[in-house]
């Protein structure tokens, strides 16, 4: 039962987390950017962002927990050795390092330090760069559950 609830959590924080990007970087830009003027365009996709980054950050922190308390408490990956000895493991270590770098990613637009102003100025083609990272995190996700791995 609470490994059911834990898979759920986790893929309804993928849901979240990929569906709310695809829709912004698809669907709510260019309807602001082409209905709206400009400066209000711009207004509304800082509000939007505001809003969404707390939405994002909470989708990675349930992404990440998840993660962990599948791997060790329903998977067994309680040691190196069994991280870089089966094909599981290793799948899971792909799949966790591409998604450290999508967490990289979204910390470096939605982080709202000056020194991180360079990502933010990018934060379209980043997010770009996310989606097909997130694509690419699915399908290993679905290889580890119906294949156990292919590393």
């Amino acid at each position: 039962m609470l490994a059911g609830i834990v898979a759920w959590l986790h893929v309804v924080a993928v849901v979240v987390g990929i569906g709310g990007s695809a829709f912004v970087l698809f669907v709510l830009r260019p309807l602001a950017l082409r209905t709206l003027e400009p400066p209000v365009a711009m207004r509304l996709m800082g509000a939007v962002q505001a809003r969404f980054r707390w939405v994002i950050w909470g989708a990675i922190l349930t992404f990440i927990v998840t993660g962990l308390w599948t791997a060790v408490a329903f998977r067994g990956m309680t040691s190196l050795d069994a991280l870089f000895t089966t094909a599981f493991g290793r799948t899971l270590v792909v799949k966790s390092l591409l998604a450290l770098l999508l967490f990289a990613g979204a910390f470096s637009v939605t982080l709202p330090v000056p020194w991180l102003a360079w990502f933010r100025q990018r934060q379209f083609y980043i997010m770009r760069m996310n989606l097909v990272l997130a694509a690419i995190i699915v399908l290993l996700a679905t290889l580890l559950v119906r294949r156990g791995g292919v590393f």
